[in-house]
């Protein structure tokens, strides 16, 4: 039979410092942003693409999701129900007004 020594000389090491980590730094504008509603359009690897309402700031360009959806309001037998559209040229007849800005990658 033997014996394994784990024993290794380093451990007798003092070190000098330890090295602080890097803080990531959070760019901040040096503006008020003065954002404008617009529909989001976000293309996946696999083509296909997703538009979703969001906002744009007309000074720099930042691009923002917002939290809901366009939807569209129908009456069948005298009840209300909602579609969700995802369709671009759906949500463009909806909203004419709105300008399409496409998203590098959501938020």
């Amino acid at each position: 039979m033997f014996t394994i020594d784990y024993y290794d000389e380093s451990y007798d090491e003092i070190p000098k410092y330890k090295k602080k980590a890097k803080k990531k730094k959070i760019k901040k504008a040096n503006h008020k942003h003065d954002y404008v509603e617009v529909i989001g359009k976000y293309i996946e690897q696999d083509g296909k693409s997703c538009v979703f309402p969001a906002k744009r700031c007309n000074i720099c360009g930042k691009a923002e999701r917002t939290l809901a959806f366009f939807t569209r309001e129908e009456k069948y037998n005298g009840k209300n129900y909602y579609e969700l559209l995802s369709n671009e040229n759906e949500v463009k007849k909806l909203h004419p007004e709105l300008d399409i800005v496409e998203v590098d990658k959501l938020i």
